[in-house]
């Protein structure tokens, strides 16, 4: 297992957790309601009764963080994983090991976060997601935005190509959601490893000034005159 084996938290998640901006590190934006469910399963050749970990949290007007010691199940709850909500932040991390194919059929991760926000100022959001695994047969990895008009934002949307992404939001309620349903399964081979993040989280915005000029100061710029 890759990670920290005192905490069960992998590598990837521990980066995560320590590049997270730390609570209440800006004004302006309020938690109003929050919701999470995660699912991780492998599933076992030829039976057809997975090791699992669930976690669920309903909705509450609190934020969250929780790791894999948090979740209900099997032996499932070994393979570790992080999900985080908070007036800063959104974020899940997630690992599965390689595992020989003669006994592992799949694995997979499936995963909803939700939380509604109020910004009471203009506000940055900032995302990013990075997946390092073999070929999965489903890879979504994505980041919405509800905006108070009726109207959605993909941050991050199905395509992998675009991993990093930042969105100017004037004041007003949103909603964040961040789904993960990522599965492999094994065509004769092995399991690969897999290690998947999805982060947003915030900055003030700071307006560009801009400062009056003519065109002899232009000119001058590139002239040296």
């Amino acid at each position: 297992m890759i990670g920290d084996m005192k905490t069960g938290i992998p590598l990837i998640a521990i980066a995560l957790a320590s590049s997270l901006p730390p609570a209440a590190a800006l004004g302006g934006v309020e938690i109003l309601e929050t919701e999470g469910h995660l699912r991780q399963e492998v599933y076992y050749a030829p039976t057809p009764v997975p090791d699992w970990c669930y976690w669920d949290r309903g909705p509450s007007p609190a934020s969250f963080h929780a790791v894999n010691a948090d979740g209900n199940g099997s032996s499932g709850c070994q393979i570790p994983w992080l999900v985080h909500c908070d007036a800063d932040s959104l974020a899940f991390a997630g690992h599965w090991p390689a595992n020989d194919a003669v006994y592992v059929h799949s694995s997979l991760y499936e995963i909803t976060l939700e939380c509604r926000v109020r910004l009471d100022t203009d506000m940055k959001l900032h995302a990013n997601r990075t997946v390092d695994s073999g070929e999965l047969l489903f890879d979504q990895h994505t980041l919405t935005v509800d905006l108070p008009d009726g109207g959605t934002v993909a941050v991050l949307g199905d395509s992998t190509m675009i991993d990093t992404a930042e969105l100017l939001l004037p004041p007003g309620e949103y909603d964040l959601r961040l789904y993960v349903y990522a599965m492999q399964l094994s065509y004769g081979g092995e399991i690969d490893p897999y290690d998947g993040q999805v982060r947003m989280w915030w900055s003030e915005f700071e307006p560009v000034e801009t400062v009056p000029t003519s065109w002899g100061r232009i000119k001058a710029l590139y002239t040296g005159r």
